[in-house]
């Protein structure tokens, strides 16, 4: 049996701005009419009724969770900014009630300081859930959660591999997320969104440089960043290097590796932090708002996070 756990944010707020529609009224022919913005909640129902069924089809899952985020969030405890640039942004007219009919007919789950993205991330690598697990979602950042994942928009499955997870919750400490707030390592979040295939990893032969000498060992090795489209090879891979994989620098060859070590990771990023005048705390902070929770993130006794300390498990 398969469950499949959705990202019921992203639902919620799809059905309800969908489901807006402007009106005008007056003459047709009248120079200053009123316009109103209205929302019906029975088209609102029927979005969401045909939204699953759709879903349950597509995946053949019988079983779903429907998780959504708190009100309080922990990472504006350690950030306050965090997602300070989306208060001004206005909500759907019925955004409220959609989340409370997915709530009640779709198996919502809901739980105190925690984002959708981070009960998804807990659940799927947990023991809490019998049987296979598929997170729905069109988040990237639920790419750091390693296993079978579902894009509702494309209608695509797709894994993610442990070590792909690693690389993409490092690759995401370094740039940051505009849309969150948060600005990761400055250099590098500028040098992303500048280029117009931002979903090309524009640090990975960074990584591959610094992860590499002859021993195997970690070395930082200085360069200057370049925007790349592929490996040296051309064959293009969103940033995820197989060990073996080559790269190149100038005139220099270089194999990669270690770059999916989690330890080599870990000092890339402290020593980009450190490139751009930042501290450690600096880099660990960036870290812990980029972090999707795992189950080994999660205290379950104490129902909190438990917040990441550098040390990847």
């Amino acid at each position: 049996m398969s469950t499949l756990l959705v990202d019921a944010d992203v639902v919620a707020y799809q059905v309800s701005f969908a489901s807006e529609e402007p009106i005008r009224w007056g003459e047709q022919d009248n120079e200053f009419a009123i316009w109103t913005l209205h929302s019906d909640e029975l088209d609102c129902t029927r979005r969401i009724k045909d939204y699953y069924n759709t879903l349950k089809q597509d995946t053949q899952c019988k079983e779903i969770i429907s998780a959504f985020s708190d009100k309080d969030n922990f990472r504006k405890e350690l950030y306050p900014d965090y997602k300070l640039n989306r208060t001004k942004q206005r909500k759907p007219l019925t955004l409220q009630y959609c989340r409370d009919y997915i709530y009640k007919n779709y198996n919502g789950f809901i739980r105190p300081r925690l984002e959708a993205d981070d009960i998804l991330g807990i659940l799927a690598t947990s023991s809490i859930i019998k049987g296979n697990k598929i997170i729905c979602s069109i988040d990237k950042d639920l790419n750091q959660i390693a296993g079978l994942h579902y894009n509702p928009t494309h209608k695509e499955f797709y894994g993610i591999t442990k070590k792909q997870a690693d690389y993409n919750f490092y690759y995401q400490c370094l740039v940051g997320d505009s849309t969150d707030n948060y600005k990761g390592a400055p250099t590098y979040g500028d040098v992303k969104t500048k280029t117009t295939t931002p979903q090309y990893n524009l640090l990975a032969d960074e990584m591959a440089r610094r992860t590499f000498d002859e021993s195997g060992d970690y070395i930082v090795k200085p360069f200057s960043i370049k925007v790349r489209e592929s490996a040296n090879n051309r064959i293009g891979n969103n940033g995820v290097y197989d060990e073996g994989a080559e790269t190149e620098d100038d005139n220099n060859v270089y194999v990669i590796k270690t770059l999916t070590r989690k330890k080599n990771l870990w000092k890339v990023v402290k020593d980009c932090f450190k490139e751009q005048g930042l501290t450690e705390d600096d880099a660990l902070t960036q870290a812990r708002l980029a972090r999707i929770l795992r189950n080994t993130d999660y205290d379950f006794k104490k129902k909190q996070p438990i917040l990441w300390s550098g040390d990847d498990k």
